[in-house]
């Protein structure tokens, strides 16, 4: 379960496998969760990262770059 620390509320899936990119190559795979009440947004990843020379090319909405 994922909880929002300022509503205390569930939060909600709303996308499945979504790529946290570190530099260009280096992701994590996680899922997209929304909490209900103040829209906050988080990703929760898989811990074992992997690599993608294409990872930046991909959809819209299904990568996020992280920040260098």
């Amino acid at each position: 379960m994922t909880v929002c620390a300022k509503c205390r509320r569930e939060m909600v899936c709303v996308k499945t496998g979504v790529d946290a990119v570190f530099g260009d190559t280096h992701c994590y795979r996680g899922d997209a969760f929304e909490c209900p009440e103040c829209k906050a947004r988080v990703l929760r990843c898989n811990v074992n990262p992997y690599y993608n020379p294409d990872a930046l090319k991909g959809e819209p909405g299904k990568f996020i770059k992280m920040e260098d």
